[in-house]
């Protein structure tokens, strides 16, 4: 049975709502043989993920989880799912996209912004989920994607069957990510801040 992640803080920009409605319809099209984990810094602020799982009647479905998580036991339930997704309307760089992938497992993301982009340039572009529309928010008019929740619920089935079809393992999707880690990126870091303060100087 498949376990579905999704690692997200509770704020206006991660769409808790579509996490919801495409849990519902996991749900639904894999007739309940499905298992669902959520991890939020709290259930109650913009969105009240009670309320969402109430409505959507994810109840014997979901385990919420919520801080504190050592670093180990975070790397564990990544580990444990079979893929993850994250509904997010922006990522500047997105930790749990690449935290679930360098645990060795896939990641549904939304195609925009720089999380997106890191994925693509990972060769993770059939992990992405185009926008439908797009909308101003806020007093900065933010530009903003909206996606569709059975088209999240498309790339996550896809997904776990393309890997599964591909023989993809967990070595794979982790390797995809491995020129991410601190210990490789620590020497490009240093030159870049060397760099600016003779820029400075």
């Amino acid at each position: 049975m498949p376990l579905v992640g999704c690692v997200a803080t509770n704020q206006v920009r991660k769409e808790l709502g579509l996490w919801a409605e495409v849990a519902a319809r996991l749900v639904a099209q894999l007739n309940g043989n499905v298992r669902l984990w959520l991890h939020v810094d709290t259930q109650h602020r913009h969105w009240s993920v009670p309320a969402l799982i109430a409505d959507f009647q994810l109840g014997e479905y979901v385990e919420v989880t919520g801080p504190p998580m050592d670093d180990r036991e975070m790397a564990r339930r990544y580990h444990e799912c079979s893929i993850t997704f994250l509904p997010s309307t922006g990522e500047g760089f997105g930790f749990p996209l690449f935290e679930s992938l360098a645990c060795g497992t896939p990641v549904v993301h939304g195609a925009y912004a720089g999380g997106a982009s890191l994925m693509e340039s990972c060769g993770l572009s059939h992990m992405l989920v185009p926008p439908v529309a797009w909308r101003l928010e806020g007093v900065h008019n933010c530009v903003r994607p909206v996606y569709r929740a059975e088209d999240f619920t498309l790339a996550i089935v896809q997904t776990l069957e393309q890997h599964r079809a591909m023989g993809i393992v967990r070595e794979d999707i982790a390797g995809s990510v491995e020129h991410l880690r601190m210990m490789k990126l620590g020497h490009t870091w240093k030159r870049w801040f060397r760099e600016g303060i003779a820029w400075r100087a």
